[in-house]
């Protein structure tokens, strides 16, 4: 009898044992079919998707860089990252991944310049994850970087034309205020000789509207003093002034 249970009980065993194999089988070919899925899904992507050491070095890179910075995978993987960096994105970045390993966080939506093999800068938008390996430590970096260089390029196009538009209208502005000033000053003048006694009034308005030189003349020509007539009327541009003479024939 205690022979019939060991039996059993190592059948019983085997057959958990053999459950746990086709467990790990399953979870196997599963994690294959994901592998393969995400590696069509990362080599076909236009994007970049990356992977770096903590010493900035490329450990992986996807099919794309040949389209979006002219480099062959095999010019990449091992080699630094910093090269293919704008000069002045160079030591920012630098910064950041430093900061990113002590942290133990990756970064997002971050801004970065990249240089084409042919010499021309891009713009990309970066995403990375930090690789953590068995001990909890950082490893390095894995991201993807999207192209932005066009929209950047409407982005700063848009931002100059509303610079200039608002700059013109400032301009605009600017015009039309000192207008405006200049016929509130026209106005207050006006004002302020009406209401003035009669005599002031025809003082101020010969000061400002014709030269002495000019009110002698137009009398002169009137005739003598025995032709002037008592209302003397002289015409000047925009206004018309009567003087009262006191001056009649003989």
């Amino acid at each position: 009898m205690e022979l019939a249970g060991e039996i059993s009980v190592l059948k019983e065993k085997i057959r958990k044992l053999g459950q746990w194999e086709l467990a790990r089988m399953q979870a196997e070919v599963s994690l294959r079919e994901s592998e393969d899925k995400y590696r069509s899904l990362v080599e076909t992507t236009t994007d970049w998707v990356w992977a770096i050491d903590t010493e900035g070095c490329h450990t992986y890179s996807n099919p794309a860089i040949l389209q979006l910075l002219g480099y062959r995978v095999s010019e990449v993987v091992g080699s630094s990252a910093f090269p293919l960096m704008h000069p002045e994105d160079e030591q920012p970045i630098r910064d950041m991944i430093k900061h990113c390993i002590q942290q133990k966080v990756g970064w997002q939506n971050f801004s970065i310049r990249l240089m084409h093999k042919d010499g021309s800068i891009r713009s990309f938008e970066s995403t990375a994850s930090p690789i953590v390996n068995a001990d909890g430590q950082i490893a390095g970096f894995s991201g993807i970087n999207r192209d932005i260089t066009e929209r950047k390029k409407a982005h700063d196009e848009l931002e100059q034309c509303v610079a200039d538009r608002t700059e013109e209208l400032m301009r605009v502005n600017e015009r039309d205020r000192m207008s405006m000033k200049g016929v509130s000053t026209q106005n207050s003048l006006a004002i302020s000789i009406a209401m003035q006694e009669p005599s002031e009034r025809l003082s101020v308005g010969l000061s400002l509207l014709v030269p002495l030189p000019a009110v002698a003349i137009s009398i002169a020509m009137q005739g003598p003093p025995e032709q002037i007539p008592v209302g003397l009327s002289l015409t000047v541009p925009h206004a018309t002034v009567s003087v009262a003479t006191g001056v009649t024939g003989a």
